[in-house]
C-alpha cells in the first residue's frame, strides 16, 4: 500500500486584509447590482438580490478570490499584507 504525501495550510488574515476584502466586496456588489438592475422589470426584482447575495458569498468565503484581491492590491501599493 502506497501513501500519498499531503499538506495543508491555515491562513489567518489580519484586520487590514479583511478591511480590503470588505471594501472590494462592496465595490463589486455595487457594480454587479447595477448591471443586474438593467434586466427587464419582472426579472430585475430577482436578479439584483441573487447577484448581490452570490457575489457577497463568493467574495467572503472563497479563499481563491480573497487571495486574488489581496494580491492585486499588493501589486498596486507598497504596504505588504
Amino acid at each position: 500500500m502506497e501513501m500519498k504525501a499531503t499538506s495543508s495550510a491555515t491562513v489567518t488574515r489580519g484586520k487590514e486584509s479583511w478591511n480590503l476584502i470588505y471594501w472590494a466586496t462592496a465595490f463589486v456588489v455595487a457594480f454587479v447590482s447595477a448591471i443586474a438592475s438593467l434586466a427587464p422589470a419582472p426579472w430585475r426584482y430577482l436578479a439584483v438580490p441573487v447577484a448581490a447575495g452570490g457575489t457577497t458569498y463568493l467574495m467572503l468565503t472563497n479563499g481563491w478570490i480573497q487571495n486574488r484581491v489581496i494580491g492585486w492590491m499588493s501589486k498596486n501599493e507598497s504596504t505588504p499584507r
